[in-house]
């Protein structure tokens, strides 16, 4: 006896799958709300966030067509990596003294509430990157 193959409306985790096929108007919306979270971060921070999270997922990192990884990373831009990867490595690592001191030390209120919200979303569209390489509205 075979088994059923998954559902298509309901199961998106299916091997083969490309999301833009299955919801392109999601993968639209997705991608504007990335591109505006990332328009509020400071500086190169997006870059830098992307890459290490590219990095500890396996995938591909962006590319730096201007060579802004090339220099070290500033305190503030370091504290908000240090972040980026409790949060994806142990979610329960982050605590309100976590974001007090890695993020509201270094940045001002709407950046840290820029940093967390894009670290939320770099870290769901890695999964999405796994689950539906090319499909991800990165």
């Amino acid at each position: 006896m075979n088994p059923t193959p998954p559902r298509r409306d309901t199961d998106l985790s299916w091997p083969g799958a490309d999301l833009g096929e299955l919801r392109p108007d999601l993968v639209a919306q997705l991608g504007s709300l990335v591109t505006r979270a990332a328009e509020r971060l400071p500086g190169r921070l997006n870059l830098v966030l992307e890459t290490r999270f590219a990095a500890l997922r396996g995938l591909p990192t962006p590319p730096d067509p201007g060579g802004d990884l090339a220099d070290p990373l500033n305190p503030a831009e370091a504290a908000a990596v240090d972040f980026a990867e409790r949060f994806m490595l142990d979610i329960r690592s982050v605590t309100p003294a976590v974001i007090e001191e890695l993020l509201l030390r270094h940045h001002t209120q709407e950046e840290a509430s820029a940093i967390l919200f894009r670290v939320a979303l770099c870290e769901g569209m890695s999964k999405f990157e796994r689950v539906f390489p090319g499909g991800s509205p990165r």
